[in-house]
């Protein structure tokens, strides 16, 4: 696990190197650090229960680790695309949103309804900026 840790924080190499064989590389060291993080999240929650019931405490208990180790933000091109399907009524604007949400555009907490309660809220004071 060190060493996969620290090949992670090396820098890329110099030479080239096809996306697909970079990706599948940090596919398999990624796997075996989440695989290791789902174990120590699994201890953790564990634990958790067992204060939990030390104490005498009541309800739900757990721990989850993120495991998204790489990040991989939409590409302009996905978006541009994204938002040509909404318009030409190919998908939802629930979809959309989804979407943004799995490209990291959109915090993945956000909920629908409430982000659009925030577009409309924001409508009125587009629409004067616009107007001066």
């Amino acid at each position: 696990m060190a060493v996969l840790g620290a090949r992670m924080l090396f820098p890329e190499k110099k030479a080239a190197e096809a996306v697909e064989t970079a990706s599948m590389h940090r596919q398999g060291e990624n796997s075996a650090l989440a695989a290791l993080a789902l174990a120590v999240a699994r201890a953790l929650s564990e634990a958790m229960t067992i204060a939990r019931n030390w104490i005498g405490a009541s309800g739900e208990t757990g721990i989850a680790l993120n495991t998204d180790y790489l990040p991989t933000p939409m590409s302009p091109q996905m978006l541009v695309a994204l938002i040509q399907a909404v318009q030409s009524g190919n998908i939802s604007r629930r979809t959309f949103f989804a979407n943004l949400q799995r490209g990291e555009i959109v915090a993945a907490d956000t909920a629908f309804e409430d982000e659009q309660i925030e577009i409309e809220a924001e409508q009125p004071t587009m629409a004067s900026q616009a107007a001066n």
